[in-house]
């Protein structure tokens, strides 16, 4: 494998390498919100520094055709606390602790313990957020509820997914005498953009991938609207989607109580594209 130092910030607006691509002691990639960049083979970062950055509506991409280790860090834009303006959000590296996300300065909490990283429960359809008791890494593919103190980043510290990924979703409409949901809060794992429907790609898309476990009736993705006046839907005929790096959304799961496979590939996945 050819070993290059890296000491880059991107000045133009994407950098593409054709081959293994290593980051050695003292070197460093910063890819700034409206840049992207592409790997052919390998990622290795050895023991340097990779930071990706993003704001309300732009975000940085790092994709890696082949195998990726070593950690990079994910500086991910989460919405203001408030009423209504949370932010549904995954992390978009894998490894990423609950107890290191929760020391983040900019992480919103209600001043008795609990933090605004918090889990969705359809079996009840119930929040439970993160305390200092709260243990593990936060799970690839999995949605979280988010907010940050006044809408900023949170750094996301971690390797990126390798390969192809999977969540199990399912349909528990029926459960607890009815106060159970078929929606299921998942989120792109990747630190790349995914094609959210066939108008992103005819082929390569999540919907279309997913069809056989989203349920017919609700075939589409409902994201959280950043001002708080309810959900987007996204769906085969709106117009191109992209699923931006570590976003979260809704997905109703299909059948009648079995469980539903979701899968994220890297077939799906697209270097850089604007919200």
């Amino acid at each position: 494998m050819k070993k290059i130092h890296l000491v880059i910030f991107l000045l133009i607006s994407y950098i593409s390498v054709g081959q293994n691509l290593t980051v050695i002691s003292g070197g460093s990639i910063t890819i700034p919100k409206d840049s992207y960049v592409f790997v052919g083979g390998d990622f290795t970062n050895a023991a340097g520094t990779v930071t990706l950055h993003s704001d309300s509506d732009e975000f940085s991409s790092l994709l890696v055709s082949g195998a990726a280790s070593g950690d990079i860090t994910y500086n991910r834009y989460v919405n203001v606390v408030g009423d209504g303006e949370w932010d549904l959000i995954g992390a978009p590296v894998s490894g990423m602790a609950f107890s290191t996300l929760i020391q983040d300065a900019n992480i919103a909490n209600n001043g008795s313990g609990a933090y605004a990283v918090g889990a969705y429960d359809n079996t009840t359809d119930t929040w439970a957020n993160a305390t200092n008791a709260t243990v593990g890494n936060l799970m690839l593919g999995q949605g979280y509820q988010m907010a940050t103190t006044s809408g900023g980043t949170l750094s996301f510290i971690g390797t990126i997914a390798n390969g192809n990924q999977s969540v199990t979703i399912n349909n528990n409409d029926a459960a607890n005498s009815g106060a159970g949901r078929r929606w299921n809060l998942i989120a792109n794992p990747f630190a790349s953009y995914l094609n959210g429907n066939s108008n992103a790609d005819g082929t390569n898309n999540f919907l279309t991938v997913n069809t056989a476990a989203i349920d017919d009736n609700f075939e589409a993705l409902y994201g959280w609207k950043a001002d708080g006046t309810g959900y987007e839907i996204y769906n085969n005929t709106s117009t191109a989607t992209y699923i931006a790096p570590g976003q979260g959304f809704f997905v109703a799961a299909a059948g009648s109580g079995g469980d539903q496979t979701i899968s994220f590939t890297q077939s799906h996945a697209n270097s850089y594209r604007s919200r």
